[in-house]
């Protein structure tokens, strides 16, 4: 492998891990209430080869909830985010009253 490869995958790891710490630390609870939701809890289903991200909200009428999933935990946050700014989210009521 040469070495523009290895770097080209390099900068394309940090760059998802980078995502990936945004979305935990700010980004995801952000883009959700600049969407008019305040996050209220997460759930994390975790199978071999693929996440299911649970995302809970209130929306000022009452609790919602959404799934979003990828590949691995990561990816679910990463699509989660970009999904959210997107307006590609679909939310349902919470037939749970935001029980996890």
């Amino acid at each position: 492998m040469s070495r523009q490869l290895e770097q080209e995958m390099e900068d394309r790891s940090n760059k998802r891990h980078a995502a990936i710490i945004r979305a935990v630390e700010f980004e995801l609870a952000n883009v959700l209430q600049s969407a008019g939701r305040d996050l209220t809890g997460i759930a994390v289903k975790l199978y071999p080869g693929e996440c299911l991200l649970v995302l809970k909200a209130a929306n000022g009428e009452g609790a919602e909830v959404c799934f979003v999933g990828a590949e691995d935990f990561g990816g679910t946050l990463i699509k989660a985010v970009r999904e959210c700014r997107q307006d590609k989210l679909r939310w349902k009521a919470d037939e749970y009253g935001g029980q996890s």
